[in-house]
């Protein structure tokens, strides 16, 4: 396990039914209990391959109007350049919007002019091998263009993120990767961690098969046995408490708790 870490390649964790639960921080790393199914280990090893090594470059604004990357490079205009040495700066991680309106310095841009300078630079960054991606009400990052780099992101945004969301008795606290039920820990693997917390920020709505696979593993993935395998995985550790976990066939899951349903 030591040499593979020190490789930076994905590792699947396989513990013991009485072993007490792993500690795992990597993004790189998750963790399955004993005994269970072949079908369920190999959907979740897949599940893990996809986040794939973490990429070494990082984009470089070079001051004279042109963003590197990789062995390439692009021109962009003085605002796009303003606005990419913020996101550049940060790469990686969620960029708020106000720090992109003020990024040029002279003038604020109108929260239209942000999204007007944000298409044009997707275009342009585009044919260096980055992506300019919108986190939905938080803002924007600048990462490799890819799934995996989805993947992190979505790993590392519920990791870092500032919020704590409650439904019911249950607490999902992002800024510790913690969660709790009627005030006892539950023990969450990464992966399921992001993909009940998708849930849980649309408590009650019913979330697509997509989108859950577009915000937790990327664009790309289209697997659904992954999202079963991890909804199984999900109601068996929340047990008989409120909220369900409920399964709308053929379309996504919703997580309801019927005592804040019908308040």
């Amino acid at each position: 396990m030591a040499h593979l870490r020190a490789q930076g390649r994905p590792r699947l964790l396989l513990v013991a039914a009485d072993a007490d639960a792993p500690q795992t921080s990597d993004w790189d790393e998750d963790w399955i209990r004993l005994p269970a199914r072949d079908d369920d280990v190999h959907a979740r090893a897949a599940a893990l391959e996809t986040r794939g090594p973490q990429p070494s470059p990082r984009p470089e604004v070079k001051g004279d109007g042109r963003l590197a990357f990789d062995g390439r490079w692009v021109a962009l205009s003085h605002t796009e350049e303003a606005m990419v040495r913020v996101l550049a700066r940060r790469f990686g991680e969620v960029v708020d919007a106000n720090s992109l309106a003020s990024a040029a310095g002279e003038r604020r841009l109108s929260p239209n002019a942000v999204r007007v300078h944000l298409t044009r630079l997707r275009r342009r960054v585009q044919s260096i091998g980055l992506v300019v991606r919108t986190v939905r009400g938080r803002g924007y990052v600048l990462d490799p263009e890819g799934p995996r780099a989805v993947a992190r992101l979505a790993w590392s945004t519920l990791e870092g993120g500032a919020e704590v969301i409650a439904v019911g008795e249950l607490i999902i606290d992002g800024p510790r990767h913690r969660v709790t039920l009627r005030n006892r820990p539950v023990e969450l693997t990464p992966t399921e961690f992001a993909f009940l917390s998708v849930l849980a920020r649309r408590a009650g709505q019913v979330v697509t098969h997509q989108m859950i696979l577009e915000d937790v593993w990327g664009p790309g993935v289209e697997n659904t046995e992954y999202l079963r395998v991890y909804a199984a995985q999900i109601r068996k550790k929340l047990g008989d408490h409120p909220p369900r976990l409920i399964t709308e066939p053929r379309v996504g899951y919703r997580l309801v708790d019927p005592l804040v349903s019908s308040a």
